[in-house]
């Protein structure tokens, strides 16, 4: 769903302020060019442009309604995958700090939000691209490699410091899993008696039982929300060469849709996918230490269905009609390309079909609620959760549950696989 744009009230030489406890320009407002580049719900971003010196470029991140604590453990997450080479996200960059000190990535602004300054990444959202007409296969395929680039990423949650998904941050996972967000419905007088949140017990259920065992799993880093409208994507020439037609009508997506029963040629097929030049991640509020598997699977969830028939939204609209089509091409080329850095493990493949339901209840639950308390101003967003919901009516219909089956086994076995190895995974699949 796209994303709501608010202007920003933030003075020049508060940007400037800001930008100079970090190293950029001097903190005068002659000394750096700061261009809005989004302001939503959860805070504003600006592009900050050094006017002298090393002229260099970064975002500065204003973040609406996170404490700072919250903050804090997002940015640790950016910060060790910058420290640590990884070039696919926005990496946290340090405040100026005395020599040796440990590094410290948030500052907080003249109205007590908290503030970071990440690398600047440039591209187009690559939800965007291929609504623009970019090859969904190709897209698709750069996002799995780099997820798994992500994945691969080094990491001891306890000896670096960071959170896991049971302190917070990846779609809310452990504030489902303890209750809190099924109290919060059933209390409010907006939703509670509502026929979701009677439904809602048996999503919390699944998501229990996946959360009870996710520790058996291959665990990393992980990005926590990769929805294609966080993700960047840079191709030469250029995918994207103009938002609109020049009749300025809209422009159609070219999704490709496979049919089930041709599976083993999307994958086989992959092989001549066009490559990006460059993608990466960016919007790490829900980022953590977890399950690596979630994010694929939310990665999946949030990709790899096609809507059927556009502007099928009424109370009489099928699910295929509100949720789309689980595409096998989409699916094939996003799991292919992750294979392709790091294998899934067995246990993993196993349980992949309920980390997919489990991160469509997750983010079909935050839309419920972020618009039917949180945020009632947004009218226009409140039924969306329905569109999601509706996704995980068609996951657990036979033939859709076959195809993800028949696609994780027609991946590449791990020896075929590059860049990462597990001997806890080699033991857990013998």
């Amino acid at each position: 769903m796209p994303k709501a744009a608010i202007s920003s009230d933030l003075a020049s030489a508060e940007l400037a302020r800001l930008s100079g406890l970090f190293g950029f320009g001097d903190g005068t407002p002659d000394s750096i060019r700061a261009t809005q580049l989004f302001g939503g719900y959860s805070g504003e971003t600006f592009r900050i442009d050094e006017l002298h010196g090393a002229r260099r470029v970064a975002a500065l991140k204003v973040c609406r309604g996170y404490p700072q604590e919250e903050v804090r453990a997002q940015a640790a997450v950016q910060g060790l995958i910058g420290a640590r080479g990884f070039t696919g996200a926005c990496a946290a960059l340090p405040l100026v700090s005395p020599p040796g000190s440990a590094p410290a990535y948030v500052a907080q602004s003249a109205r007590g939000e908290p503030v970071c300054m990440l690398s600047f990444v440039d591209g187009v959202p690559a939800d965007a691209a291929i609504d623009a007409g970019a090859d969904a296969v190709g897209v698709l395929r750069a996002v799995g490699e780099r997820l798994a680039s992500l994945h691969a990423v080094p990491v001891d949650a306890r000896a670096d410091g960071l959170r896991t998904f049971r302190d917070g941050g990846v779609c809310l996972l452990a504030r489902h899993a303890a209750g809190a967000i099924g109290e919060e419905m059933r209390k409010s007088e907006h939703t509670r008696g509502h026929p979701f949140v009677a439904r809602y017990g048996a999503l919390l259920a699944e998501l229990r039982a996946a959360v009870a065992v996710a520790d058996v799993l291959p665990n990393g880093i992980l990005h926590g929300d990769p929805f294609l409208d966080n993700v960047l994507v840079v191709t030469d020439p250029p995918l994207l060469q103009s938002a609109a037609p020049a009749d300025g009508g809209t422009m159609a997506a070219q999704p490709g849709l496979t049919p089930v029963g041709s599976v083993s040629g999307a994958v086989s097929g992959l092989a001549h996918s066009p490559s990006i030049v460059h993608c990466a991640f960016v919007d790490f509020e829900d980022a953590a230490v977890g399950p690596l598997v979630f994010d694929v699977a939310c990665c999946a969830a949030s990709s790899c269905f096609v809507r059927a028939a556009a502007g099928a939204d009424g109370a009489g609209a099928s699910a295929e009609e509100l949720g789309g089509v689980l595409d096998a091409g989409r699916l094939a080329a996003l799991l292919i390309g992750y294979c392709t850095v790091r294998p899934l493990t067995a246990a993993e493949k196993r349980a992949f079909g309920a980390w997919l339901r489990v991160s469509i209840a997750c983010n079909a639950t935050w839309r419920f609620v972020n618009f039917h308390i949180a945020h009632r101003e947004a009218i226009e967003a409140r039924e969306s959760y329905r569109e999601l919901e509706a996704r995980l009516e068609q996951l657990r219909a036979p033939d859709c549950v076959a195809m993800v089956h028949a696609i994780l086994n027609a991946l590449p076995q791990a020896s075929d696989c590059l860049l990462y190895t597990s001997d806890a995974a080699d033991e857990e699949d013998s």
